[in-house]
């Protein structure tokens, strides 16, 4: 399902970064704020739609993105989302889909940017123009107490594991149980799941006896209860917001080196345990 949230990034979240205060509404507060008085330059045929910044998410990996009780987006990609709005003085209009739609979408001109945290590969900046914003590593989560005993990749063998469908995550899955399987030991059995919420929902029925995912997302399953993290930091790697040209990537990185002058980068990533990158610049090697 496809859901759109319009947010006024230009007025009213502005307002609330350079105040530093958060919403009533969500009851966060921002660790971006600090949004200039002075707007960055941006052709208006940079974004799809004159005066707002089209944003694509999937809004099923707290805490860096989901959608709270009162049905609206919320997480880090939700705050340094519309605080890139914000410097470029434009208003956001949100998108919440299923991963694996949101490329076709910016290829479609519907959207502006992907602001989900892909992982940074080889095969992905050959498509997409890539903006690392923070590094991330995967941890395997399994049921509470860790009924099976997993402590290190070797004693993923034989285990039913689940991940997101066509994410970083699956693949890197796939490259260890490769590797068990040449050290003479049995292979991971995968299973694959439309969104990150249906991972833990099956690790929770026992469909699979653990999930990969990342990070942040399993340390924040494991602090709610009935999970714990029996892996930690596999695969430290960059991962980067998508962006539709060149000349709106341009904006972006300016944004972006004006958030880490100010502090509010370094915050924002503090905020939510992320390893920060230390410079931004765009990843693209396709035409």
């Amino acid at each position: 399902m496809v859901r759109k949230h319009r947010y006024l990034a230009g007025g009213a979240i502005a307002v609330l970064a350079l105040a530093g205060c958060s919403s009533a509404d969500s009851g966060e507060e921002s660790a971006a704020g600090a949004a200039p008085e002075d707007c960055i330059e941006i052709a208006d045929d940079a974004v799809v739609e004159q005066g707002v910044l089209n944003i694509g998410t999937n809004a099923t990996l707290p805490p860096l993105s989901y959608v709270d009780a009162d049905g609206e987006i919320r997480g880090q990609r939700w705050e340094l989302g519309e605080e890139l709005g914000a410097r470029l003085c434009l208003d956001v209009a949100w998108t919440n889909a299923q991963a694996t739609s949101l490329q076709p979408s910016m290829e479609a001109g519907r959207i502006d940017i992907v602001d989900i945290g892909y992982f940074v590969t080889e095969e992905r900046i050959a498509e997409m123009r890539m903006i690392p914003t923070e590094r991330m590593g995967i941890s395997v989560s399994v049921a509470a107490g860790n009924p099976r005993g997993v402590e290190s990749v070797e004693d993923l063998s034989g285990l039913t594991l689940g991940a997101a469908v066509s994410s970083f995550e699956e693949a890197t899955l796939q490259t260890i149980s490769d590797g068990l399987v040449e050290d003479g030991l049995d292979p991971i059995d995968i299973r694959s799941f439309d969104e990150y919420d249906m991972v833990f929902q099956a690790l929770s029925a026992g469909q699979v006896d653990s999930v990969a995912t990342t990070s942040p997302v399993a340390a924040y399953y494991a602090d709610k209860g009935g999970f714990d993290a029996a892996i930690e930091g596999l695969e430290l790697t960059d991962t980067a917001l998508v962006v539709s040209n060149g000349p709106l990537a341009d904006a972006v990185i300016e944004a972006l080196d004006a958030m880490k002058a100010d502090g509010s980068y370094d915050a924002l990533i503090a905020d939510y345990s992320l390893e920060p990158v230390d410079d931004f610049a765009v990843q693209y090697t396709g035409e």
